[in-house]
């Protein structure tokens, strides 16, 4: 069982700054995934679910599923990145 742990989660404004600048786009047709290499060996995630995709119900929704696919695949990914998905209006 993979869980999903408080310092795994990228929340502070200072974590984002210094993530979206070294990270690279990846487009999809429903998600847009950023991922940046870091020297950390911690993985940092975040789920970002815009306005555009509706009421607070439903981007509550929508970053829970997301959630859920990375916790299922975590083991997949190496350890020393961060990603960052952000949904599209698609999804």
């Amino acid at each position: 069982m993979y869980l999903l742990k408080k310092d795994q989660i990228l929340r502070k404004k200072s974590e984002f700054d210094s993530f979206f600048k070294t990270a690279k786009p990846f487009d999809g047709q429903h998600l847009r995934l950023y991922i940046s290499k870091q020297k950390e060996k911690t993985q940092k995630v975040a789920f970002i679910c815009g306005k555009y995709i509706g009421n607070a119900v439903t981007r509550n929704y929508c970053k829970r599923q997301l959630r859920e696919v990375y916790r299922k695949n975590k083991d997949l990914c190496d350890n020393n990145i961060d990603i960052a998905f952000i949904s599209k209006k698609s999804l």
